[in-house]
């Protein structure tokens, strides 16, 4: 991961990295509709979960995040 990242564009790191990622197991083209839906779906998943942080002062983000990307994670398993 820290070798996609490294190979990234400096605008958008992360997505790059998840479509990189999505593609490379799905054997697709990184600018294929499912690399490119769920890196956007990652990040819309990420933004909620600190919102929902941010309105629950005695929670963990990290472990907000965790439970929201395991949820996403399920969900996609029927793509691969």
């Amino acid at each position: 991961m820290r070798e996609q990242l490294a190979r990234c564009p400096v605008e958008q790191p992360i997505m790059a990295a998840v479509r990189a990622v999505v593609a490379g197991r799905l054997a697709l083209d990184t600018d294929a509709l499912i690399p490119r839906t769920t890196s956007h779906t990652a990040l819309g998943v990420c933004i909620a979960a600190y919102e929902h942080w941010l309105t629950h002062s005695d929670a963990e983000l990290t472990d907000i995040l965790d439970a929201a990307l395991a949820t996403l994670a399920s969900r996609f398993n029927d793509l691969a």
